[in-house]
């Protein structure tokens, strides 16, 4: 299959971590698919648990990409316009289920060029949207693939173009990548948010494929809700040699894409 897969991170060795461990755990492509992390941090301290991270998942098919000083070309360099699909992750991301280029859902999304995304955190019974603190209220979906009309709904289940999770056509998305004014992930989220592909569908699986644990904040282009577990905490704990426990994750029934969950360390 052939698919950008790209991960954002910066300053969470840690979560990265857990999040890489999680994905060879649950996604069945993992080994035939290059996995393109584009990293940042702010000082050596942060770049030690880096280095230790890329010494614990030495595998072939990861590309470690440190970000220049322009993360618009940075990204552009990572960004194969070759692939059919394209998928971003950001490194507070968590794999909870199976997922496979070879599942019904994707086969579905594949095949169908009316359908925007096919979202990897939705799933067809949450009920709470974190970020904007607001209830949800499911979708009235078309199909036993849930397939919904995303235009005027609340939440999450209204907001199809996210770098956490959803893949797309790799021709549906392009264009902002290659043309827009962006400075990091999340300036570049909210400007394809501002300014939808009208594609009028969205789908996801019947249980969310990941989970976000927003229990830090990296960024200050918004002022994202989030968790008080600080990433100096974790880098310090990883660098002493402990690893964050997958197993509250796996299996989790969430009830928001976003859900603080506890952090065991191993």
């Amino acid at each position: 299959m052939n698919i950008n897969v790209i991960i954002f991170s910066k300053n969470r060795a840690a979560q990265l971590e857990l999040f890489i461990r999680s994905m060879k755990k649950f996604f069945k492509d993992f080994s035939s698919n290059e996995i393109k992390i584009l990293y940042k941090t702010s000082n050596s301290f942060f770049e030690e648990g880096y280095e230790k991270l890329k010494k614990i998942h030495s595998d072939d098919n990861i590309i470690y990409f440190k970000e220049s000083e322009n993360f618009k070309n940075s990204l552009i360099q990572l960004f194969d316009k070759n692939q059919k699909h394209t998928v971003f992750f950001v490194d507070d991301n968590v794999f909870k289920e199976p997922f496979s280029f070879n599942d019904d859902e994707f086969k579905h999304f594949d095949i169908n060029d009316d359908i925007l995304c096919l979202s990897l955190r939705l799933h067809p019974r949450l009920t709470y949207c974190y970020p904007a603190s607001i209830d949800m209220k499911t979708p009235n979906f078309l199909n036993d693939k849930n397939v919904f009309l995303w235009r005027g709904l609340y939440g999450d289940y209204g907001y199809p173009l996210s770098l956490d999770g959803h893949i797309y056509k790799t021709s549906n998305i392009i264009f902002y990548i290659l043309n827009y004014n962006y400075n990091g992930p999340n300036s570049l989220e909210s400007q394809m948010a501002s300014s939808p592909v009208l594609i009028p569908k969205m789908m996801c699986y019947n249980k969310s494929i990941i989970i976000n644990n927003p229990i830090n904040k990296v960024q200050n282009f918004n002022n994202n809700i989030h968790g008080s577990i600080t990433v100096e905490y974790l880098n310090g704990q990883f660098l002493e040699g402990k690893i964050i426990d997958l197993t509250p994750f796996e299996g989790f029934e969430n009830r928001s894409c976003h859900q603080e969950i506890q952090i065991n360390f191993i």
